[in-house]
């Protein structure tokens, strides 16, 4: 697989604009690529053999400009916004005497000199020059840019119309056919470009706010490092010069550096900027610490195991880019109509000219050409498509960025889209609903000493990798048992482990696999029927004894069961322990659906099944044992953590093990929707409104103005609102 290319991409006007990227890309035998409009980001795999540089002089000759994607992007992002402010206020001084003047007009009758003086057509003129050909510039720009390209865009729309209106001012100055106000459409072009810059203003302003998770994110990152060096001298260095098995000193209050593992000290670290956990962690030597997070205890000591793009945070960083640029199902429709919206519109705008032309009651030919013209210019400026571009991708980052505050990682917008379709819930039990930190409790014995039968079966799990198996082998660490060198080990999909040790077969798995009197069968099932996991051991065939391991449930699990619960989604535990078992910890949570004695390979089939009865179903597990279930639900989602995000391969991904974000991924999915159809339905309301009462003149140029700035406008803020779930 390629690797892919992140550019910040300039010059983009509308939904036609990105569309146009993205087929010249694909064109060029990109496979993956995704162009978000709202953010300028672009998120491109391309062919082998095709650089970075191939790709920006594609998108430059396509009429854009694009650079890869650095820590100053934002400065430039700063800069191009300052500008865009100091033209809308020139844009606006020079426009103002000119509404004032019209305004006036309305009110005061009689001769006025100073109302004559702003008719002026040769002042009117030295006003809009300046705004139609300087700070209106980048319209004929970007026009003749998508022209010479073979596509159209909202720059041909409103330089078209804007300049329609002036040119035929000043015909009619120059032919004489000005009285007053009538034939002077100065301002009309001067108001309507002002209106589109103040309309890209605001919605600058708001798009930058629907990035504020990834900036947020980035600022995480601290500028500083302290280090031990080889002469044992502590000295201070830029974090890009950390590099791995660097020792770092944090004290108290400061952050982590980088990813690593603490090799002196005890750490209480706040990990609520990444997870969304406000109770803080405690570390001990040889636990993992991730980077950014903050040291609330005394000083410690960091051995770094990651840096720059290896680390979680830069993990998460990219996550959530690519599932801000990427785009949901729902968009698709919104793109085909971009595609073809700006030549239809300029096909309706002529046919507003002939209609207005053949079917006018002017009193001269002049005027009517003038009618005709105004409509036609009204149409070209009322149907910028820039709303209907904007309703999906804003609303995508914003839903993006709210869940990963509250440490939920879409891995795309199709899978927000699934997610909000959610119905059906699959648990697994152990390191999901439960914490996945088992510890033995009673052993049962037989033929050995309980200390034997430990010993035994931590010799042979010590090759398996189950949570179970890992809390035996701990228990044999704990009670200072030498383990017993094991040959043949056999792994049996959990039915049951194997090996031989001194010449006998060991056998451990499920009770029911061995010949067991009815006394230890009784005890065991009360064992059971408590909660705990019991593995039987056998030499030789012969059953010798039995362990009981248990774990606890995590905190929030019912709590999340009940949240499922209210918002219209059913709960299943599907897992490979036994049925009193299961079905006890699944009453301690609320789940009633309870398919115990599942092994891993049979998970996806108890998944299909549910989807084969018409639900959408959710998978909630480890993200590596249970890949399988993963991968056949309709979303799969992961309980990860800082440590292993890169290797999580699950659609959605939870940072912190706390089930209650479980129900927070949904509704914030199906707010998220939500707000993707409000978007989209305002944004063709707008245009299906909109064009019809400009055909038939009912709107002005200067009212098309202000509602096409108005309505990109309300759907960035529409999509922002988003902001407040809690």
């Amino acid at each position: 697989m390629e690797k892919e290319i992140r550019l910040k991409i300039g010059g983009m006007t509308c939904a036609a604009c990105s569309a146009r990227i993205e087929r010249v890309l694909r064109a060029n035998g990109c496979t993956d690529v995704s162009i978000n409009l709202a953010s300028g980001l672009g998120i491109i795999t391309p062919p082998k053999g095709v650089d970075v540089g191939k790709i920006t002089e594609i998108i430059t000759n396509a009429g854009f400009t694009a650079e890869l994607i650095t820590d100053g992007n934002d400065s430039s992002e700063e800069k191009q916004r300052r500008r865009q402010l100091i033209e809308l206020i020139l844009s606006c001084v020079l426009t103002l005497p000119m509404l004032v003047g019209m305004l006036l007009s309305f009110v005061i009758r009689e001769h006025n000199s100073f109302v004559m003086f702003l008719h002026n057509p040769w002042f009117q003129l030295a006003l809009t020059v300046p705004v139609q050909f300087v700070i209106g510039r980048r319209f004929y720009k970007g026009a003749y840019s998508a022209l010479r390209h073979g596509y159209a865009n909202m720059d041909v729309l409103v330089a078209m119309g804007t300049t329609a209106a002036f040119a035929l001012t000043v015909y009619n100055m120059l032919f004489g056919s000005i009285s007053g106000m009538e034939g002077m459409y100065f301002e009309s072009s001067a108001v309507v470009i002002t209106l589109v810059l103040l309309g890209k203003y605001l919605e600058s302003g708001a798009k930058r706010k629907t990035n504020d998770a990834v900036r947020r994110l980035l600022s995480l990152n601290p500028d500083r490092a302290r280090i031990v060096d080889a002469d044992g001298e502590i000295r201070e260095i830029d974090i890009k010069q950390l590099k791995k098995d660097d020792i770092a000193i944090v004290r108290q209050g400061e952050k982590i550096p980088s990813d690593g593992y603490l090799t002196e000290g005890f750490a209480s670290v706040d990990e609520s900027m990444l997870t969304g956990e406000s109770m803080p962690v405690d570390k001990s030597v040889g636990d993992f610490v991730t980077g950014a997070t903050v040291n609330l205890s005394g000083v410690i000591k960091v051995r770094i195991s990651k840096v720059g793009e290896e680390t979680a945070l830069a993990g998460i960083i990219r996550i959530v880019e690519q599932a801000q640029t990427s785009k949901a199902p729902v968009q698709r429709l919104a793109d085909k109509i971009a595609g073809v919206f700006v030549p239809c519109v300029v096909g309706v705008a002529l046919l507003t000219l002939a209609g207005w032309l053949i079917f006018s009651s002017a009193p001269s030919p002049s005027s009517g050409w003038e009618t005709a013209i105004m409509h036609a210019v009204t149409v070209l400026v009322v149907a910028c498509p820039c709303a209907l571009g904007l309703a999906t991708p804003t609303a995508i980052m914003v839903g993006v960025g709210t869940a990963a505050r509250h440490g939920i990682l879409y891995k795309g917008g199709e899978y927000i889209e699934r997610a909000a379709s959610v119905n059906s819930v699959v648990f697994d039990k152990t390191g999901t609903i439960t914490v996945g930190s088992p510890k033995v409790g009673n052993v049962l014995s037989i033929a050995d000493t309980p200390s034997d039968i430990i010993r035994t079966a931590a010799s042979v799990e010590i090759n398996s990798s189950h949570p179970i198996a890992r809390a035996i082998c701990e228990k044999a660490k704990e009670d200072g048992l030498p383990l017993i060198e094991v040959s043949g080990f056999a792994e049996e999909g959990r039915s049951f482990v194997s090996g031989n040790i001194l010449g006998d077969e060991i056998k451990i798995g499920s009770p029911r696999l061995f010949s067991i009197s009815a006394e230890i069968s009784d005890r065991i099932n009360r064992l059971e029927s408590q909660g705990s996991t019991i593995v039987a051991v056998s030499r030789n065939g012969e059953f010798i004894g039995a362990i009981e391991v248990s774990d606890t449930v995590r905190e929030g699990s019912r709590q999340a069961i009940g949240k499922l619960s209210e918002i219209g989604i059913k709960a299943t535990m599907v897992t490979g322990d036994n049925e009193r078992s299961a079905r006890y910890i699944a009453g301690l949570v609320g789940i009633e659906d309870v398919r115990a004695g599942v092994l891993a390979d049979k998970k996806p089939d108890e998944v299909e099944a549910l989807r084969s009865g018409g639900a959408v179903v959710a998978m909630i597990g480890d993200g590596i044992n249970d890949a399988p279930a993963l991968s056949t639900a309709d979303v799969g989602i992961s309980v990860g953590s800082g440590s292993d995000i890169a290797a999580q391969t699950a659609d959605v991904i939870l940072l912190h093990p706390d089930l209650n974000a479980v129900p927070d991924a949904f509704l914030i999915a199906r707010r998220t929707m939500r707000k993707i159809k409000q978007n989209l339905f305002w944004a063709f309301i707008y245009n299906i409104i909109g064009i019809p009462l400009a055909v038939f003149g009912v709107f002005s140029p200067v009212m098309a103005g202000a509602a096409m700035a108005l309505s990109s406008f309300c759907v960035v803020t529409n999509s922002l609102s988003l902001r407040r779930y809690r």
